[in-house]
């Protein structure tokens, strides 16, 4: 955020004293969301980031950052049961657009959504699960190493 000053403040020693800067308005500014797509929208762009958005702000200026975007994407296939990938949040940028693209998702597979039940499988057997390998302990690479958090997720 910006914030026009007539001057900074300043410590004893002459340096910008942080803590007397004023705080930035981070309540969304725009128009709110119009339909249920768009406030779903803005609902999983809330939860993730921890602000809600207008239907115009773009995710990127309201503090958003790629891993947020695969977040987002991964909420809104759960949330919506079409097919979502991170790519949206990059190319439809605002909850409109995105709410949008969503919308033009759905018309060009409308086998994708279901209504209020979810996804629809249209007729085609599911594809089973591959056969399991078997498990190591918790926390133990093949090689006999202990893995770190992120290697085991």
């Amino acid at each position: 955020s910006i914030i026009a000053l007539p001057h900074f403040p300043l410590t004893r020693n002459g340096k910008i004293d942080r803590n007397a800067l004023p705080a930035p308005d981070l309540t969304a500014r725009g128009e709110p969301p119009r339909d249920a797509l768009e406030r779903q929208v803005a609902q999983v762009w809330a939860d993730v980031i921890g602000r809600s958005p207008g239907r115009d702000d773009n995710f990127f200026a309201f503090g958003g950052h790629s891993m947020q975007a695969t977040m987002i994407a991964a909420r809104l296939r759960e949330t919506l049961g079409v097919p979502v990938s991170a790519a949206i949040v990059f190319e439809a940028q605002t909850v409109a657009a995105m709410a949008d693209s969503l919308r033009d998702e759905v018309a060009a597979d409308p086998s994708a959504i279901g209504g209020e039940d979810g996804p629809v499988v249209s007729g085609a057997e599911e594809p089973s699960e591959p056969d399991p390998v078997p498990a190591l302990p918790a926390g133990v690479a093949s090689s006999g190493r202990v893995l770190s958090f992120a290697q085991q997720r």
